[in-house]
């Protein structure tokens, strides 16, 4: 059993927990849901820690981490330091990032996140994104870390289900033949008429902020989700979910990989 906050494995996990330059340096993040640990394939976990005394998950709740994956042991009390979350569950697997090339998402919808700093709205939305089979999400530079655990808690796994892309610009996408939608609530155009083209690009950014100068420039069209005057704005997540499920429902179904 492991007790001392100097061990290899505990500071690698606090580390990953606790910076964002590390998770960049290592290629690593950690992942605090059995149920969504369950769903990867093992080969992009590299360990995992569970707490003294937990058994794990009962096959019918997700992984058991004293099977298929190399699992170490820390005390309660170390666990309780070491924990990022308020109600523990006592296991984490410490995952590799994955990395995606631009060129390699396929054609569809695409969410670009531009300045969102809130961790429960950008993981909001990479859930919501899997769930109406958007092609992947990006975030502009100065958006929350994707693989913060509190983005990768509010997806609820999500995270490895669908492509994401950091530190994405305009003129990348542009070079990749996307069409560029912002979201932006002094638009005149309903976003109920964007064309389902192959590659576009809708980019949401701070509820009532709308979105910064460089994706308001190079945006082809900006629409807006027409709503009463009852509230100023929505909520990011949201009006990601509205968008997202309108363009679900009025495609063919699922786009082919």
């Amino acid at each position: 059993m492991i007790t001392s906050r100097d061990n290899q494995y505990v500071k690698l996990v606090r580390a990953l927990l606790t910076s964002k330059k590390a998770r960049d340096e290592h290629g690593l993040f950690v992942l605090e849901s059995p149920k969504a640990i369950a769903e990867l394939d093992l080969s992009v976990v590299e360990f995992a820690l569970k707490e003294a005394g937990e058994s794990g998950c009962h096959s019918s709740e997700g992984w058991n981490p004293d099977e298929n994956i190399r699992t170490l042991e820390v005390s309660s009390e170390l666990w309780k330091w070491l924990s990022d979350t308020r109600s523990p569950q006592g296991q984490c697997a410490v995952v590799k990032k994955p990395v995606y090339a631009l060129s390699a998402i396929r054609d569809g919808v695409v969410v670009v996140c531009d300045g969102i700093q809130d961790p429960g709205n950008a993981g909001t939305i990479i859930r919501t994104a899997a769930a109406f089979n958007a092609s992947a999400v990006m975030s502009a530079p100065e958006t929350v870390d994707f693989f913060s655990p509190k983005v990768a808690r509010a997806s609820a796994g999500a995270l490895m289900k669908i492509p994401l892309i950091e530190q994405i610009t305009p003129e990348r996408l542009k070079e990749a033949g996307y069409t560029i939608v912002g979201l932006d609530l002094n638009a005149a155009r309903d976003f109920r008429t964007i064309r389902r083209d192959k590659k576009v690009a809708i980019v949401f950014s701070h509820e009532g902020a709308g979105i910064r100068s460089s994706f308001f420039e190079a945006a082809d069209v900006c629409v807006r989700i027409p709503h009463t005057p009852a509230v100023e704005s929505l909520n990011v997540a949201v009006s990601a979910g509205i968008v997202l499920e309108w363009w679900y429902a009025g495609s063919d179904g699922p786009i082919a990989s």
